[in-house]
């Protein structure tokens, strides 16, 4: 038996619509891609950069194989708040490890060759059914983790990952279509986030990046106060608002 190396990706779906810098010497070519947000200006959290004429490839391991390269390689994985228009939040219930028994994002791992929007697109129509343009996608948290346990063997080896986080907000009528089809959650559920983050059965990196996506709203009303010449004090109020604890 095979298994895909960026397993949990699929083939990379249209390329995202993104504001590009590309800068050329006489042998390299760099271009920067950066998330687009439509209707207002918001600082870019994230940057995909392609240096040469890079080709994508599918390579896949032998089970053998590919658990040796779990033992010493750290996994990119794409993984998603996806919201409903009332603002809760859709979690998923796993029963593999890593986070067995736990209710975790939904996501998966980043291909190479595919930017962390065009992963978290690929990610959401394999699991959730649903296609979503990729500048709808918005950077909110980075974390790396580290598990004890994993889904191939041997388990006890654990695993490595590089994990961001991104939100998407999806129409009633993109709801009424979402259809959960990955087999390695029990269940789904859609939590508020004031569930999630004072919930005790939520890992610390599904509140933390819950936190994340509120501190950046914030921010982006503060932005969009800078960009559109309001008041000094409208923008010291968002400034107090964005930093004040919570």
């Amino acid at each position: 038996m095979k298994q895909q190396a960026t397993e949990g990706t699929t083939t990379a779906a249209a390329t995202a619509e993104a504001t590009t810098t590309t800068t050329t010497t006489t042998t390299t070519t760099t271009t920067t891609k950066h998330s687009v947000y439509s209707g207002a200006h918001r600082a870019s959290r994230h940057g995909h950069y392609v240096t040469g004429k890079y080709v994508k490839n599918s390579t896949f391991l032998e089970d053998e194989e590919y658990s040796r390269a779990l033992d010493c390689i750290v996994k990119g994985c794409a993984d998603v708040l996806l919201q409903d228009s009332e603002g809760r939040i859709l979690i998923g219930y796993r029963n593999v490890e890593p986070a067995a028994n736990k209710p975790w994002f939904i996501g998966g791992r980043i291909k190479v060759g595919d930017s962390v929007f065009e992963a978290a697109r690929i990610n959401v129509k394999r699991e959730c059914k649903i296609d979503i343009e990729e500048t709808r996608f918005e950077v909110v948290h980075t974390s790396t983790h580290v598990w004890a346990k994993r889904k191939q063997a041997p388990t006890e080896n654990g695993t490595g990952d590089v994990i961001v986080v991104s939100t998407a907000t999806i129409t009633d009528e993109e709801k009424s279509k979402l259809e959960m089809v990955n087999t390695e959650y029990d269940g789904y559920a859609w939590k508020t986030p004031e569930e999630i983050v004072g919930g005790e059965e939520f890992h610390p990196a599904l509140k933390n990046a819950v936190k994340a996506m509120f501190f950046n709203k914030k921010q982006n009303k503060l932005i969009e106060a800078v960009m559109e010449g309001k008041s000094d004090g409208e923008i010291a109020q968002l400034a107090r608002d964005a930093f004040a604890e919570k």
